[in-house]
């Protein structure tokens, strides 16, 4: 008698997991782009938004000069399946820091500015760090697919 269990082999098992690290890689393309566009396209009003946050002048200035290029990068890496791993590592790391960042405001300031743009901007806060800490995980949950396919 034949079996109706149908075992998966690992050849499907591992084009499985491609596909979900390519959706997740394709998922954060499009959320890196969109943030550094929104940025550049109003750039004079996110360089003011950074200059509102409590950080040094000099570190305000610096971020501001230097996230949107940084989230192209991030962008790039991930578009290049050679470099796709090394992107999938640094959008977490990028993305939990922010949140790190977000839940330190919460709790030291009383008025925290935005320098998001586009819908993301009306976001509260709670849903900003909903929204980075599932992009965050799904990253590192691409990293964990990789290794575990190798």
């Amino acid at each position: 008698m034949k079996s109706f269990l149908i075992i998966p082999k690992k050849s499907n098992t591992a084009a499985a997991g491609g596909l979900l690290v390519s959706a997740m890689a394709a998922l954060l393309i499009l959320l890196w782009v969109y943030t550094a566009s929104s940025k550049l396209m109003e750039f004079s009003v996110f360089q003011f938004q950074m200059q509102l946050h409590p950080l040094p002048d000099w570190l305000a200035a610096l971020l501001g000069w230097s996230l949107p290029p940084a989230e192209l990068a991030l962008a790039a890496l991930l578009a290049i399946p050679k470099t796709r791993y090394t992107g999938l590592c640094l959008s977490f790391v990028a993305l939990l820091s922010f949140t790190v960042y977000i839940l330190w405001l919460l709790v030291t300031q009383d008025h925290i500015p935005c320098a998001c743009g586009g819908p993301i901007s009306g976001f509260t806060w709670w849903q900003h760090i909903a929204f980075n800490l599932f992009f965050a995980f799904a990253a590192l949950g691409a990293v964990g697919l990789i290794n575990k396919n190798q």
